[in-house]
């Protein structure tokens, strides 16, 4: 009977140790997991803040743009009224 009991309680050991290897491993693989998500999350995060500064440029540029289209609008204007003082003339 105690024989019985020592190969049962060898089986279990061995089982435990077989559970801890897996866990060992799964445990490993979700740090693994974990570095990449860290990883791509901060990949994200710098995307994002570079849109935002294009986004910002952009409507700088925009507004810039308009500006100019403004200042060309004024600028044809003069040269039609000079072009009809001179033609006045």
């Amino acid at each position: 009977m105690n024989n019985v009991s020592d190969i049962e309680k060898t089986q279990r050991r061995m089982e435990i140790g077989r559970y801890q290897f897996e866990l060992f491993n799964l445990q490993t693989e979700a740090k693994k997991f974990e570095g990449k998500y860290i990883i791509a999350e901060t990949e994200i995060k710098r995307i994002k803040k570079e849109i935002d500064h294009l986004r910002s440029e952009l409507e700088t540029k925009e507004h810039n743009l308009e500006l100019l289209k403004r200042d060309k609008e004024r600028a044809d204007e003069e040269v039609l009224h000079m072009k009809k003082k001179i033609n006045t003339l």
